[in-house]
């Protein structure tokens, strides 16, 4: 994104903090799933922001990459059993899409989404 001469970059882990925030949002998730790479990367993000004194957005359950002025964004969350899983992807991949345009003026030329869990009961049916 550039305005009157000058240039503006996003770090990756801004894209994908945007991402987790719009996601989260979206009527039947439930959680971000952080899967064995967001732990892993949530443990360096711990060390780093120990040394450096700085804090971080949450971005667990999300990845960005930005490569060729194209921004792609990655997903995994959990759902609610209330509501198809389906539709709940789509609706969270339109917010997360809607999010980036709007925060970075960026487009997201892919949003992938991957449901890891669907919260249930505990006697096995869907939440009321």
């Amino acid at each position: 994104m550039s305005s009157a001469g000058a240039e503006w970059v996003f770090d990756e882990a801004v894209l994908a903090a945007i991402a987790v925030d719009a996601a989260r949002r979206t009527p039947g998730v439930v959680r971000m799933e952080p899967g064995l790479r967001g732990l892993l990367d949530r443990m360096g993000r711990g060390v780093r922001e120990r040394l450096g004194g700085l804090e971080r957005a949450p971005s667990e359950g999300a990845r960005a990459v930005m490569a060729d002025g194209e921004v792609r964004i990655g997903l995994d969350l959990a759902v609610s059993g209330s509501a198809r899983a389906a539709d709940v992807a789509a609706r969270a991949q339109r917010a997360v899409a809607e999010a980036i345009a709007s925060a970075t003026g960026l487009t997201a030329s892919v949003v992938t989404v991957s449901v890891l869990d669907v919260e249930l009961s505990a006697n096995g049916e869907p939440p009321a």
